[in-house]
């Protein structure tokens, strides 16, 4: 009996993975070629495998389903000659999904002639593709789907008065939108861009090329941000060709080249621009001058996730638009689909990430990480990174290393020798956001590069340079303790002369003990911005904060308000190139026994030169006696230094062996 049970037993579990094989064989559904009649994807047959490029011609529907997966071999597509209705939805997993089969790129969706004029993609997830989709003399309907990660995102040619709202079209690597049709054709229609996120692009956000008269561009509402080149770069063919053109209510901001660009001329086209925030853009307008309807200010935005860019309560977006209204994707009741992200718990230890991952425990890097433009690197708290001798972790894409006071997330090297450092550059890393950090041992602790990405509640000492800033870099750095580095604690340097109407924010931390000046910046820009308020900037070897501009004519925006700097091993304020080269304000400070506490710099009488007192029950505690006069000494009254406006910077921490 025992050996006939046993048989019973085997011939059960043989049957049962037999079934399994055989449902797992029907899981996938082989599409290739020319669909000749009505067809559609179905949930119960997905995922699609598509091996050969479809075609749908003329006078043929393909419908597919909320949920399908549809999965593309190298070389392949999906083109439409006829009508493609996409139909996700916005429940979950009701988006559609086109991805490639491994890491090479499929060919994308085209929508081909006129016939495919009544296409709607819907709640589609795109990525991978050369062209995330391909309109050719095509007016189909795009809305509220997620293009990323492509060559291109959505491409345009020809005759193309298509549709295109409510979409997150970010991360790809080259433009985000690009309509590109050289030829002389006349065309009566729209090409309408609105509600759209056109986030962090390796190319220009959106990019239009035209030569009809007759044509129309509707770029309303968008927000088009940290991209690589231009926010919205219009061009036309060659004289004559005055494009109609409506750019309104938009926020273009951090993009690496201009906001708005007019190649040609402003003259050379029919435009209007209004209502629109343009902002912080290596150089906000070329070839046009704003009217006074347009802002130029930080929208604020919330950012409580990564590429979170809803509107923050005291955003002035929210009633810059014609009628009092919002402005940016969600003004004029958008509703554009938010950020997706899907990680995976994987660890890069050495060259670029192929995914989006998530680092946890302890890691040990063997040669320096790259987070590519189109990835995102998220570090949890109490994670510990080891980097060997001279090597990065550099960051293109987005890194979310969000510790806790508790749990910081350790950035270290694996000898006594110095690592390379944080490095985040380029505008796509500008949503970045390194939070309660403990980085030491480093070339140089965090190297931004034309980024503006959000540094606070960190730790960044024992490095050769604490925070190292180059290019146009309007970072903020809020909060942190940044001491005992042998070099600088904070520099940013860029001799180079460039135009960025942007910010550099220091506030709010505990600037200490550096082997030279506590803050030094050394800019050639008229447009730049230098924020420094309620620091404690003592006992470094150098000045407390050095300022610089590049030669005579520079007059750089500077802002030094509510600073403790006390103590410093050189001057405690100085300005090279005398006080008259700079557009300050020096106020509410207190600038006390440094070698000097001044130079070329007379100050206001709301400046004081009196001892802190700090309480100092520790080394390095630079919290405030009750009989400080720094306590009272603030713009309205209160507290300044690093514990003044509110503010809670980390305190200093030793280990001991």
């Amino acid at each position: 009996m025992k050996d006939l049970s046993s048989k019973y037993i085997l011939i059960v579990i043989v049957l049962v993975i037999g079934l399994f094989f055989h449902l797992d064989a029907r899981a996938e559904t082989i599409v290739h070629d020319t669909i000749s009649s009505n067809t559609t994807w179905t949930l119960a047959q997905s995922p699609y495998h598509v091996n050969a490029t479809v075609t749908v011609p003329s006078g043929v529907v393909l419908t597919i389903e909320p949920g399908v997966e549809v999965k593309f071999d190298a070389g392949t597509g999906l083109t439409a000659q006829g009508t493609l209705l996409v139909e996700g939805d916005n429940t979950t997993n009701g988006a559609v999904v086109f991805t490639p089969i491994g890491e090479d790129q499929w060919n994308g969706i085209k929508l081909a002639g006129h016939d495919s004029d009544g296409s709607l993609i819907r709640y589609a997830d795109i990525s991978g593709a050369s062209n995330g989709i391909w309109l050719e003399n095509s007016n189909a309907h795009v809305e509220h789907s997620w293009i990323h990660e492509n060559g291109r995102g959505i491409y345009l040619t020809g005759a193309s008065g298509a549709l295109i709202e409510d979409n997150w079209i970010g991360n790809n690597s080259g433009r985000g939108i690009y309509y590109n049709n050289p030829s002389n054709f006349s065309y009566a229609g729209d090409f309408t861009v609105r509600n759209n996120l056109i986030v962090a692009n390796g190319s220009d956000g959106i990019y239009t090329y035209f030569s009809s008269n007759d044509f129309k561009r509707v770029i309303r509402f968008n927000t088009i941000a940290f991209n690589s080149g231009s926010g919205i770069f219009n061009q036309r063919y060659w004289d004559g060709y005055k494009n109609l053109t409506d750019i309104t209510g938009n926020i273009v901001v951090s993009n690496g080249n201009y906001g708005i660009d007019f190649i040609y001329g402003a003259s050379d086209f029919n435009a209007t621009v209004e209502y629109n925030d343009v902002w912080a853009n290596s150089q906000n307008y070329n070839n046009w001058s704003p009217s006074t309807t347009n802002i130029s200010e930080d929208p604020i935005f919330n950012l409580a996730t990564a590429f979170d860019l809803s509107l923050d309560s005291n955003s002035p977006c929210l009633t810059t638009g014609p009628t009092g209204g919002e402005i940016g994707a969600y003004g004029d009741s958008g509703a554009p689909v938010s950020y997706k992200t899907e990680f995976v718990e994987h660890v890069t230890t050495s060259g670029a990430l192929s995914q989006n991952e998530i680092w946890s425990g302890e890691i040990h890097l063997t040669d320096t990480v790259t987070v590519p433009n189109g990835k995102t690197l998220k570090i949890m708290p109490g994670t510990t990174i080891v980097v060997p001798d001279g090597k990065y972790l550099t960051v293109n894409g987005v890194i979310i290393a969000e510790g806790t006071e508790a749990d910081p997330i350790e950035f270290s090297g694996n000898s006594t020798n110095a690592w390379g450092g944080i490095k985040l550059s380029g505008r796509p890393t500008d949503t970045s956001h390194l939070s309660y950090l403990d980085v030491h041992g480093a070339t140089y602790g965090i190297w931004l590069e034309n980024s503006s990405a959000h540094i606070d509640h960190s730790w960044i000492h024992e490095n050769e340079t604490g925070i190292y800033l180059t290019g146009k870099s309007g970072a903020s750095i809020e909060d942190n303790w940044i001491g005992n580095n042998s070099g600088k604690g904070i520099y940013y340097y860029n001799p180079s002369n460039f135009s960025y109407a942007g910010e550099f924010t220091v506030r709010n931390n505990l600037i200490v003990a550096n082997g030279s000046d506590g803050i030094y910046t050394y800019f050639s820009s008229n447009d730049f911005k230098r924020v420094i308020r309620f620091n404690t900037i003592a006992f470094n070897s150098g000045s407390g904060i050095f300022n610089q501009r590049y030669w005579d004519g520079y007059k750089n925006f500077t802002d030094i308000t509510g600073n403790i700097v006390v103590s410093n091993g050189n001057y405690g304020l100085a300005f090279y190139y005398n006080s008259s080269d700079f557009n300050a304000t020096v106020e509410y400070n207190d600038v006390w026994a440094n070698q000097s506490n001044y130079y070329q710099w007379t100050p206001f009488n709301t400046n004081i030169d009196l001892d802190p007192l700090f309480k100092l029950a520790n080394p390095y505690d630079l919290s405030l006696d009750v009989n400080s006069p720094c306590l009272s000494t603030g713009p309205s009254g209160g507290e300044i230094g690093a514990y003044g406006d509110n503010s809670t910077p980390v305190s200093y921490r030793t280990e001991y062996v």
